[in-house]
């Protein structure tokens, strides 16, 4: 299933390329949506690397903080380590 978020990025993208990048203000947006319905408040950056989103320092409602990869169609998170 979809999520608003994931619909948005699908629609606002164009064909991305393979190297690493900042994403697009649509992207951001659509990325955004998809780390607050996973809990996330707040993240320090995200930038594509290969086929994910890589989301740095990405704080959650319990105040832990996380490095995150984010699967770049469907927005899951699709890896995640704590950081201390």
């Amino acid at each position: 299933m979809f999520t608003l978020a994931a619909l948005l990025l699908a629609a606002a993208r164009p064909a991305l390329a393979k190297d690493e990048r900042p994403p697009s203000p649509q992207e951001r947006t659509a990325i955004g949506l998809a780390l607050r319905e996973k809990g996330y408040v707040r993240w320090e950056g995200i930038r594509r690397d290969s086929q994910y989103w890589e989301v740095d320092s990405a704080w959650d409602r319990q105040g832990r903080r996380f490095e995150l990869k984010v699967h770049e169609q469907t927005l899951r998170i699709i890896e995640k380590e704590r950081e201390d």
